[in-house]
């Protein structure tokens, strides 16, 4: 390992030292193997990453010949979610294609076309198809209103109206305590080495077909929430990934390529406490693996 290696490695160790909760980190490099892992096997809430799985498992379901990425859905009022996205916001009636609604539910977090996507596909196949790949610690049993509803104080099968849901954006609202989207038993949740290697398997072909690896990760380079990851990365570079984040929890994963080939990364964060950067110094965290990377 070189003098510069080891500079690099310390100062990722100092970042994650230096945050007030707990974070966890994994990159692999898929060329040459050069790794760096932090507090990997822990488990961490993923927030909207878990529309990384729920992607990959809907484009396993083209493969099979289950789905048509062109079929529409029709919006109907009952088919919206509180939280992040457009949809919520438009007028029923309009229909989107499933592509549409996997684009929407990537590059803007869209919860409305998230949900559509969950409840059509099902849990039990996104947990099944996990499991399939050895990545039995990612588990996605609630939807993006199940989510939102617990941390608004409602319990799932019950469901918040807009008006609690919307107070959730609020930097300042705190859930109730034992709320189930903050139990790491009941909610969605990952480790940072289980979301590297699904983006390992993702990015060399050995999860889906060529034509959908191709898809999924088109639809992920398309990404316009770029505040942890790519934030710090020259622009030139070609990334991946997806942002989650949610009240004390904040993660993105993703895959950068860089100039001594591809690597996949997770940065996941919980239980953190007055840190108003949380993401400029997940950012930091970012840059400082991208330039362990790359040299």
């Amino acid at each position: 390992m070189t003098k510069s290696d080891n500079q690099n490695l310390g100062k990722i160790k100092s970042l994650v030292s230096e945050i007030n909760g707990q974070v966890g980190v994994a990159a692999l490099n898929l060329e040459n193997d050069k790794s760096i892992y932090l507090n990997e096997n822990a488990t961490f809430f993923v927030a909207s990453v878990f529309k990384i799985p729920l992607l990959i498992t809907l484009y396993k379901q083209v493969d099979l010949g289950h789905i048509d990425m062109n079929q529409r859905v029709t919006l109907s009022q009952d088919l919206k979610t509180g939280g992040s996205g457009i949809l919520r916001e438009l007028m029923p009636g309009i229909q989107p294609t499933f592509f549409d609604l996997a684009m929407m539910m990537i590059i803007i977090s869209d919860n409305t076309a998230t949900d559509i996507l969950y409840n059509m596909i099902g849990k039990d196949k996104i947990h099944s198809f996990m499991n399939k790949n050895n990545l039995s610690k990612t588990v996605t049993p609630m939807s993006c209103q199940d989510l939102l509803s617990s941390l608004a104080g409602i319990e799932p099968p019950k469901k918040a109206p807009y008006e609690d849901l919307a107070r959730i954006i609020d930097g300042n609202y705190i859930p109730p305590n034992n709320c189930s989207a903050l139990d790491e038993n009941k909610s969605n949740v990952s480790t940072p080495s289980e979301m590297v290697e699904l983006m390992s398997l993702l990015t060399t072909g050995n999860i889906l077909s060529e034509s959908s690896t191709n898809a999924v990760l088109s639809i992920l380079k398309s990404q316009k929430l770029k505040s942890i990851i790519p934030h710090y990365i020259p622009k030139n570079i070609q990334i991946a990934n997806k942002t989650g984040g949610v009240y004390s929890v904040r993660c993105d994963v993703g895959t950068v390529w860089g100039s001594e080939g591809p690597y996949a990364i997770s940065i996941m964060a919980k239980n953190i406490i007055g840190e108003p950067d949380i993401d400029i110094k997940l950012a930091e965290i970012s840059l400082s693996i991208y330039e362990y990377m790359t040299s």
